[in-house]
């Protein structure tokens, strides 16, 4: 048996930690996975633990929270022993990779989950980490894998060791994320939102990387031609204690079209709900919600960033980023479409048949799986 030892920043509502999840719970019962996160447990750890897999809590939050993590961390990794350290983003990638690497010598490889390529929208610490796995690249890891191609070329423009990186996009399960007309009309019924009202959506946590602004700034744009529409805004961070998004939503008057959501754990649910999905980012590596929505057979519209145009291929709309014109411009396409029900439905459908056909679960699973075993026979 393998024995995988996952280290991530935090198990709660984003990409990796969603990526992580069907990861683990999707590998054979020849490879035994244990998840650490930095921080708590999040929203996916009650569902990992469900299913049989062991987490740990380090709560590396303050600096005594952090140095007892540590040591947590370290007594953990001597106690099961891993075959792989395993390590999901830049805090992650840094930390488990060094204390693997140097104190504990079981196989390292990293996961890089953000495409770098707007450096401006990330903060300053978070630089000055991957600045330094740039340096240790080509020392500490085995591997180094990336969720997209554009990660890859920006990493190793940046200065991680090409010869160590690849590539594996996510995957998604069409079992879970399916066109459903009963979610659809259940969640619109929660929120009251009647059959006839085009609803836009955004499934992304409060980030300086996936501006928010841009989106706001586009729907007052839309607003000013078109009125049947609402949009709902789901994540950490989109909900009424948001003070800066509050006041957004107040300058841009749009009090009367946006439905703060905040984190769910129904997120296929909620997209059923919607007649497109909206992704507005600055920056982006491999966006999950696109291939998620697109499964549910959800349109989108996404910001050239990332991997997203190939996501989104000839099935949906993509736009230049920080461009709430063209933004605004594509919801009212898509608006214009969506009223020929022959031609929406055939759009609908080719979502649901590019996701099968290039992002599958098997493939994502499959590709990690090849990757740990030759690992361990190396």
């Amino acid at each position: 048996m393998i024995k995988i030892f996952h280290i991530i920043s935090s198990l709660d509502q984003g990409g990796a930690e969603s990526a992580l999840t069907r990861l683990v719970t999707g590998t054979p019962d020849s490879i035994k996975h244990i998840v650490i996160s930095m921080k708590d447990r999040g929203v996916f750890g009650d569902y990992l633990i469900d299913n049989g897999v062991q987490v740990y809590e380090l709560k590396m939050i303050g600096f005594f929270g952090f140095i007892s993590g540590l040591f947590r961390l370290i007594t953990l990794i001597k106690k099961e022993s891993p075959d792989i350290i395993q390590t999901w983003m830049y805090h992650a990638d840094l930390i488990g990779g060094i204390i693997g690497k140097f104190f504990l010598r079981p196989q390292v490889v990293w996961g890089i989950r953000n495409s770098m390529q707007s450096a401006h929208h990330v903060k300053f610490r978070t630089r000055v980490i991957l600045k330094m796995c740039a340096f240790l690249s080509g020392v500490i890891p085995k591997k180094i894998v990336a969720n997209s191609n554009t990660a890859f070329k920006n990493h190793v423009n940046f200065g991680y060791k090409e010869s160590l990186m690849e590539v594996i996009v996510n995957g998604v399960d069409p079992d879970v994320f399916c066109s459903s007309i009963v979610e659809r009309e259940k969640v619109r019924g929660s929120l009251k939102i009647s059959s006839n009202i085009f609803l836009i959506g955004m499934v992304a946590r409060w980030d300086p990387q996936k501006d928010h602004k841009n989106l706001l700034k586009a729907i007052s744009y839309l607003k000013s031609k078109y009125e049947n529409f609402e949009v709902i805004l789901v994540g950490k961070g989109l909900d009424s204690g948001n003070k800066s998004l509050i006041n957004l939503i107040r300058y841009y008057q749009l009090e009367d079209k946006i439905n703060l959501l905040g984190k769910r754990g129904d997120i296929p649910s909620i997209l059923n709900a919607l007649d497109i999905h909206v992704l507005s980012s600055a920056s982006e590596s491999f966006p999950n919600v696109l291939v998620e929505a697109m499964s549910c057979g959800v349109p989108c519209i996404s910001t050239n960033v990332g991997d997203s145009s190939d996501i989104v291929g000839d099935c949906g709309w993509i736009v230049d980023s920080e461009s709430p014109e063209e933004l605004s411009k594509a919801i009212i396409e898509a608006i214009s479409e969506s009223k020929h029900a022959d031609l929406w439905d055939e759009r609908k459908v080719l979502c649901q048949k590019r996701v099968v056909g290039n992002y599958s679960m098997e493939s994502f699973i499959d590709s990690f799986c090849s990757l740990w075993t030759s690992l361990c026979k190396t």
